[in-house]
């Protein structure tokens, strides 16, 4: 019995020293742990594009964005405050743009990203949608979430953000 409960004392120690995953700028999505100030810190004017072609999901929402969101609040928490994320979104994230209504039509309730899309281009990203893939899934490139701008493709937007310096990461 004692041996039980001093178990049950070093888990208790162990699970209280965990460290809590920090929201800095993007509430509820992309959460980070704070390191010792001897980590490596992530240098001003950081830019960087996500190419997000899943339409899995973490956490509710769609599982690049979440990823976008960890790196916008990796570069708060660093202190960097001229970071900039940028998402492009076809495949199977497109459905992600459509407004509302339309993805309450076709999927059965509102759209989950909206306020995550919101809070990350009020972080100063851009969000963009593949106007092609747009079409070939059969989505109105008029009934797109404000959040989001239409591209004329997937391969001109990311092409036009890594010859500006942006540097590329892919969330398939």
């Amino acid at each position: 019995m004692k041996r039980f409960a001093l178990l049950l004392l070093f888990a208790a120690a162990a699970f209280a020293q965990k460290p809590q995953l920090e929201y800095p700028l993007i509430q509820g999505h992309g959460g980070v742990f704070r390191l010792p100030a001897k980590a490596e810190p992530p240098v001003d004017g950081a830019r960087m594009v996500i190419d997000v072609t899943t339409g899995d999901y973490d956490g509710g929402v769609n599982k690049g964005l979440a990823r976008a969101a960890r790196y916008v609040n990796l570069y708060a928490l660093a202190g960097v405050k001229d970071a900039r994320v940028d998402i492009v979104m076809h495949g199977g994230a497109t459905k992600e743009a459509l407004d509302d209504a339309t993805y309450q039509e076709r999927f059965g309730k509102p759209n989950p990203n909206r306020e995550l899309m919101r809070q990350l281009r009020k972080a100063g990203g851009e969000i963009v949608v593949c106007g092609q893939s747009m079409l070939h899934n059969g989505f109105d490139p008029e009934k797109m979430t404000p959040e989001v701008g239409l591209a004329l493709s997937a391969a001109t937007a990311l092409t036009t953000r890594q010859n500006k310096g942006f540097a590329y990461f892919g969330v398939h």
